[in-house]
């Protein structure tokens, strides 16, 4: 069984934060990204994440 978590990541639209939430994504975990800048937050989508 897995452990997958819900988990809510703000400052997501660059550096470590996009890092992280890719990261997290991959791994399973049901990832909600936020940011202030959300037209950067797209990419996101395509790993998963949902924002």
């Amino acid at each position: 069984m897995k452990n997958n978590k819900v988990i809510l990541l703000t400052g997501a639209s660059s550096g470590i934060g996009y890092d992280t939430a890719v990261a997290l994504a991959q791994q399973g975990h049901k990832v909600y990204a936020a940011a202030r800048r959300v037209e950067r937050m797209e990419p996101r989508r395509t790993h998963g994440c949902s924002t």
